[in-house]
């Protein structure tokens, strides 16, 4: 049973009735079994479109009188053509001159026509070359993305199908168009399906994609040339994945001048990958790739495969100066409690020097003249003058030297590590402080967006920078040269803060406060057909756990490789410097100066006396 919807007149006025063409059987034969074959049982709404020049043949009631299945139609020619609010997906198109090619062209538009659908091209005209038609019915389609196309026309007595493979042929990896099927009076002569999947192997073909070096999303291994010849990390995992999966050829392509992601204006001009991608240059790019309106409008992205967040690499506080790290072993509780017993001590030394004599040698013991001088030789660990000779007195000396021996070693092995690296105070901690100590914020122009909801102080506080600088910036971050914060996220100061355990450097900081949450995708050309079989691809890694598992291992062996690294350094001598030691050298020349005013007081007291 066949339905007909007659959406709007025919082209020329042409009426619909069977040819009787003998020349045309074969043609309409095969056109009504591929509609049969891959049409009849999954289309809701058959849309053919009528473009023939001719006014006396048009053969679309004998090709629907062969076919034997339910299959609603719609029939429409360009002049007349009524807008749809919906898609075309399901086209059969008879065409019969290249003047109906070009009124194809002007008529196959995104808005009206679902370039994911299947598309049937009827050649109508026996004269016409078959191979430069549909090689020109190929491309054309080719460049709106459509890709499940078949065009059938007639050559040398049999129906030749023609079809458009967009990244590679089963016989060959660079051309395109294939004769895929034959049909004669024993039918097509090949068993094959009519629309093959033409996006689930790529033959070995190649695919160009825009990489650069985001660790540890996407580390670029490249030869004595530079040039890069491999890549890892978390996306080069992934695309080694997919590309394996779909015999896909990765041509990897870096972005000139180091521009990396690149700045994507809202008129759709754009720089670095991105620039690439919508050009045309690169097929897709991954290099931990964000989404937001503006690349979604001008790009087309994958599903997303790794939730990240965007954070700020903040500058450390100022560094301790080496006197100040001499304070550093023990918390201020700790030297309060210390201070207060040195003092009662102290105390006590004075009262018991105003009691009876035999108290103070019972205490003190025998000969003891000089017990405050003895006291401070006692805290520091060097012997009295006399030793005392009395139990108790030994007693009240061995249990002080045991208490200040556990304080005093404790406190040398920690000052002895303090001394050996930089350390810094707290950095700032909350958005309040950030502003009021005037930090700012180094962003690139594409990043300000993300700025664009918080306080007035905030933005006022970002300064917009290069991406080319980038990597500069934030070394001087890192080492407090300047006070600021750079955009990042948590993955990336993880792995770099394991590399810097390898060379002893100062570790990044984060600052405390997060930004965004962010999605990260692949990003194609818009439209690209590439989308859909990488999201089939990347929707399984997702759900088992292999994306994450990726991202867990890499920044584990990276932080056991930093945890070695450290191992085999505290094995070796490491000598203090004189630098280190400017504090120690400090508090000795502090000591000699009290000691010389000391000297010379009592040389003067005791010059005093003698007058």
């Amino acid at each position: 049973m066949i339905f007909v919807f007659t959406l709007s007149a025919l082209a020329y006025g042409c009426a619909i009735f069977p040819s009787t063409r003998s020349s045309t059987i074969l043609l309409t034969k095969a056109t009504a079994e591929v509609l049969l074959d891959s049409f009849a049982k999954t289309v809701d709404t058959l849309f053919v479109t009528v473009l023939l020049k001719s006014k006396e043949l048009n053969p679309i009631g004998e090709i629907l009188t062969h076919v034997d299945e339910p299959l609603p139609v719609a029939i429409q020619s360009v002049p007349q053509r009524t807008s749809l609010v919906f898609k075309q997906r399901y086209n059969l198109v008879l065409l019969d001159s290249w003047m109906s090619i070009g009124r194809l062209q002007s008529f196959l538009n995104s808005k009206q026509f679902d370039s994911t659908g299947l598309y049937l091209m009827v050649v109508t005209s026996l004269g016409l070359d078959c191979t430069s038609l549909a090689d020109a019915l190929l491309e054309m389609t080719s460049n709106r993305f459509i890709y499940d196309v078949d065009v059938l026309c007639l050559q040398d007595g049999s129906v030749i199908m023609t079809t458009y493979f967009p990244y590679g042929r089963p016989d060959h990896p660079i051309c395109h168009i294939a004769r895929w099927n034959t049909y004669d009076l024993q039918g097509f002569t090949h068993d094959r399906p009519h629309y093959p999947q033409k996006l689930q192997n790529f033959y070995g073909s190649p695919l160009r994609v825009a990489l650069f070096d985001s660790a540890p999303f996407m580390i670029l291994i490249r030869d004595s040339n530079n040039r890069p010849i491999d890549y890892a990390g978390i996306d080069g995992h992934l695309l080694k994945k997919i590309s394996d999966d779909l015999n896909i050829t990765i041509e990897p392509v870096v972005p000139p001048r180091d521009e990396k992601w690149g700045i994507l204006e809202p008129d759709g001009t754009a720089t670095g990958s991105m620039g690439m991608v919508i050009n045309g240059t690169v097929n897709m790019t991954l290099s931990f790739f964000g989404n937001n309106p503006l690349r979604q409008k001008f790009m087309s992205s994958s599903m997303s495969y790794y939730q990240s967040s965007l954070v700020l690499i903040v500058s450390p506080g100022a560094e301790y100066g080496t006197f100040e790290k001499l304070l550093l072993p023990f918390q201020l509780t700790l030297w309060i409690g210390f201070i207060i017993v040195f003092i009662n001590a102290l105390i006590i030394i004075v009262i018991l020097q105003n009691l009876p004599l035999v108290v103070q040698q019972f205490v003190f013991g025998r000969g003891n003249r000089i017990p405050m001088l003895n006291f401070y030789l006692a805290t520091l660990g060097y012997p009295v003058e006399p030793p005392p000779s009395r139990n108790f007195s030994r007693f009240l000396l061995s249990l002080w030297i045991f208490g200040t021996f556990i304080l005093r070693t404790a406190y040398q092995q920690e000052m002895f590590d303090f001394l050996h690296r930089p350390l810094n105070r707290s950095t700032v901690r909350g958005w309040d402080q950030f502003v009021s100590a005037g930090y700012h914020i180094f962003a690139a122009p594409t990043a300000e967006y993300i700025f664009e909801s918080t306080h007035e102080k905030i933005r006022s506080s970002i300064h917009v920078i290069r991406v080319t600088d980038y990597n500069a910036v934030m070394e001087d971050i890192r080492y407090g040269r300047i006070h600021g914060a750079r955009l990042s996220y948590p993955e990336s100061i993880f792995y770099l803060n394991q590399q810097a355990m390898l060379d002893g450097g100062p570790f990044y900081q984060q600052f405390s406060e997060r930004l965004y949450s962010y999605s990260i995708h692949v990003f194609f050309r818009k439209n690209s057909p590439l989308v859909k079989s990488f999201d089939e691809h990347i929707q399984p890694l997702v759900t088992h756990g292999f994306i994450r598992h990726w991202a867990d291992s890499i920044l584990n062996r990276n932080l056991i490789r930093g945890i070695e690294a450290r191992a085999r350094q505290a094995l070796v001598v490491q000598p203090l410097t004189t630098k280190m030691l400017a504090g120690v050298f400090g508090l000795y020349g502090i000591g000699l100066a009290c000691a010389g005013v000391v000297f010379v007081a009592e040389n003067s007291l005791a010059n005093y006396r003698q007058l």
